[in-house]
């Protein structure tokens, strides 16, 4: 199955949009601790909860699966069933998940081990334990996971990917003999919440699953177009049903409806993006920097919510309100601007950090 450019196109540029709701995710926090089990945190008023729940929780949460479901997708879209595709599959994987998600690890992991040996930055850095005092599992499943988020805890999501592609040959022969079957079990498992694997998650799982299951059986990947406004509108209305019900026995199963409308919803917008060609190609562009962003906006995130719940503590709902909405964006733009630096300083580093993106 070849690749049309208008499809390409609206999937390259979504690409940041997605890594801007990553960060947006990551900035849903009332209470900050620091070492030695100190905490600075704001109780804000209800109205201000349901504003940040509904977009960190609610728009945001769509960009997990639509990854999932875009790699997927990429994955199988020119896949055959020979062992040399199976392992130039495996090579550029490598490239692309592998190497940077061992290197940011331990980038980080050595950028924490030095700061809690910093008086003035140690409460920043704070942890369970010190690395120090790490024993070599604890190193291992710092880096890895094993049975916890990796230190860089975004990389959860890059570690199931690879754990995922392991097991595409399984995915393929499945795509070949019960694709419906499993896609309707998979779906079952995920809604009613029957998983109990660590790695990979069923997100993960069943997501990749259903993009690989669209380019198996060369299903546009926007075939929703067609209900688009349909399914954004129910997506909208779900979100605030989320929020709202928030605590509420039956708020996952709502959740998970909203996760559904809000994919076909985000894919159906893509297409308006088109008409705009500086926006287009602004995202586009912006696109080649997602990795690094998502590589690198924690735990900058985290240090810069930390240094401002220090040094300046919500006294107020509008700024809790402030801190959420503007440190994404602060941290998002120094990420660019040291994306666009190493990119003169260091340019072929830079393309191995970022999975030759």
């Amino acid at each position: 199955m070849q690749l049309s450019k208008s499809p390409s196109d609206r999937i390259e540029l979504l690409r940041f949009p997605l890594i801007i709701s990553i960060v947006f995710i990551h900035s849903y926090d009332f209470q900050i601790n620091f070492s030695g089990g100190s905490s600075v945190e704001y109780s804000p008023s209800q109205w201000v909860i349901y504003f940040m729940d509904a977009i960190s929780q609610g728009f945001a949460r769509v960009a997990v699966p639509i990854f999932f479901l875009l790699s997927g997708f990429l994955f199988f879209l020119k896949f055959s069933a020979t062992f040399f595709c199976y392992k130039q599959k495996l090579i550029s994987r490598f490239h692309s998940l592998v190497f940077p998600f061992l290197f940011w690890n331990i980038l980080v992991l050595a950028i924490f081990a030095i700061a809690q040996n910093i008086s003035y930055t140690q409460s920043y850095f704070s942890g369970r334990m010190l690395i120090s005092d790490f024993s070599t599992f604890d190193l291992i499943n710092a880096i890895i996971g094993l049975n916890q988020e990796p230190i860089a805890y975004q990389f959860w999501f890059i570690r199931d990917f690879i754990a995922v592609v392991l097991l595409t040959p399984a995915i393929y022969f499945l795509l070949k003999t019960f694709p419906f079957i499993t896609l309707l079990i998979l779906k079952s498992i995920w809604f009613f919440n029957l998983w109990s694997i660590y790695i990979p998650s069923i997100d993960s799982l069943l997501f990749f699953y259903i993009g690989a299951f669209f380019a198996h059986k060369k299903i546009d990947l926007f075939f929703s177009d067609i209900w688009g406004r349909f399914c954004f509108s129910v997506f909208l209305i779900l979100v605030v049903l989320d929020t709202l019900s928030k605590g509420l026995s039956y708020n996952p199963e709502i959740h998970k409806l909203a996760l559904i409308f809000g994919i076909l919803g985000t894919l159906f917008i893509t297409k308006f993006f088109l008409d705009n060609k500086y926006l287009k190609d602004t995202l586009i562009y912006l696109g080649t920097t997602s990795f690094f962003v998502f590589a690198t906006h924690e735990p900058l995130l985290i240090t810069l919510k930390k240094l401002t719940f220090k040094l300046l503590p919500p006294a107020s709902d509008f700024e809790l309100l402030g801190i959420f909405l503007l440190l994404p964006i602060i941290t998002i733009l120094i990420c660019l601007a040291a994306y666009a630096l190493l990119n003169k300083i260091i340019p072929s580093l830079l393309l191995r950090m970022s999975g030759g993106r």
